[in-house]
């Protein structure tokens, strides 16, 4: 179910990804209209901005296989604490269940601070750039402008546009996160959905196709293969 629910909103922000490109697009075509050197020096850390949102979105794919692994070891831990309490508490079995919840208690608190920390480490990151870069251009065409270079309006339109990429860009990385995490329980869904059922038949089957009183099973045995 937590699979589900992950995958569910990583679908929900995939409209952010075709439609935040081409807002960032439009901004950046308005911007070289309005001066193609200053665009140009500031694009050159574009780049660089791709390539931290990839490194952090694989590591946001393994922990976040980690966590949808150990919440799911912790579900099938308390559904057969639930169903066998009867079993635990005849074993006196309750301290072994204890030891056997912390650890994957412990398991899911370790993954999930990997993944909240690359989550929220990203953002201020990448808004720490786009700062940086938008004080160069500040600083470039003010000079601009006292030298008459470009006009105070040009120059303020520009500074405008520039700043407006920074929205598009934060839910890009929002959008990449969720469907970085979205990914992996998309595997898990998948896994589970492919496998197969192997019933293996006896010899002799009988096949009936009508009921008649009733049906009895008779030397009927079950056992778990080693």
């Amino acid at each position: 179910i937590n699979d589900v629910q992950v995958f569910a909103q990583g679908v929900g922000v995939f409209s952010d990804v075709i439609r935040e490109p081409i807002i960032v697009l439009a901004l950046l075509g308005y911007a070289f209209y309005l001066n193609f050197k200053l665009t140009l020096i500031m694009i050159a850390v574009l780049p660089l901005i791709t390539l931290i949102i990839d490194k952090l979105g694989r590591s946001l794919r393994r922990y976040g296989h980690q966590t949808q692994e150990a919440v799911g070891e912790i579900s099938s831990l308390m559904q057969e604490s639930f169903s066998g309490v009867r079993t635990i508490a005849a074993y006196d079995l309750k301290d072994f269940m204890k030891s056997k919840f912390d650890d994957s208690n412990s398991n899911i608190l370790k993954a999930a601070f990997r993944t909240i920390t690359i989550q929220e480490f990203s953002q201020p990151f990448i808004d720490l750039m786009l700062i940086s870069v938008l004080a160069g251009v500040v600083y470039y065409g003010g000079k601009g402008v006292i030298l008459n270079t470009i006009s105070a309006g040009d120059f303020f339109s520009y500074v405008v546009a520039v700043s407006m990429i920074q929205d598009p860009l934060r839910k890009l990385n929002n959008a990449n996160s969720k469907l970085n995490i979205a990914s992996t329980a998309a595997q898990r869904i998948m896994i589970v959905l492919s496998q197969k059922i192997n019933i293996i038949g006896g010899q002799n089957i009988i096949t009936k196709s009508d009921f008649n009183d009733s049906i009895e099973f008779k030397s009927v045995n079950f056992y778990y293969t080693k």
